[in-house]
């Protein structure tokens, strides 16, 4: 498993990784939306954007990975329990 891409809204922040080891960018939809991207994990934390994100990425049939007990709590019997139906990866 190779990381590729971190998105963050400040970018000079996150900075301090090394370009090397990946490429920063804060185009977070871009990142979703790449081909090359198979997993996305989630760290924002909190419910939006969150949601919109994780959404954004199992439409583009990414694996998502998250803990973001605010988000699973709020989207239990919510979108996410919906969009994920009949997936044998699910595991909210």
């Amino acid at each position: 498993m190779k990381l590729k891409k971190i998105a963050d809204l400040d970018i000079s922040v996150t900075g301090a990784l090394s370009s090397a080891m990946c490429r920063l960018t804060n185009d977070a939809k871009g990142l979703i939306t790449d081909p090359d991207i198979d997993i996305v994990v989630e760290l924002i934390g909190g419910y939006k954007p969150a949601k919109e994100f994780i959404l954004e990425a199992i439409k583009n049939k990414k694996h998502v990975v998250t803990a973001n007990k605010a988000l699973l709590a709020r989207s239990r019997r919510g979108d996410l329990c919906r969009r994920t139906k009949g997936r044998s990866d699910r595991g909210l």
